[in-house]
């Protein structure tokens, strides 16, 4: 169901790597009918799995952002203590 994915607090989030696992093994989205199923689903319930796999991907996106915020923090700390050992070294 469309925002349940945001809003339930019993909505069962996957893991990126149990998402890319699950895709390997079934070649679909775990949030989305099978094409061997495809043919037994009417057009509302193929319009909330996919609805529910874009708000499932935008939490992955969120995630990857804030994993590269991190790491774009972390080199910003780097690269002025290496400024900084720069300026010891040259000083001496």
């Amino acid at each position: 169901m469309p925002d349940s994915v945001f809003a339930d607090p019993d909505y069962k989030h996957l893991s990126f790597s149990d998402v890319m696992v699950f895709v390997k093994a079934h070649a679909h989205l775990p949030w989305t009918t099978g094409r061997a199923k495809r043919g037994t689903i009417d057009l509302s319930q193929r319009f909330n799995e996919v609805l529910e796999s874009v708000e499932n991907m935008w939490l992955y996106v969120q995630q990857l952002f804030e994993h590269d915020k991190a790491h774009y923090q972390r080199i910003d700390k780097l690269e002025k203590e290496i400024q900084q050992l720069k300026l010891q070294c040259a000083g001496k």
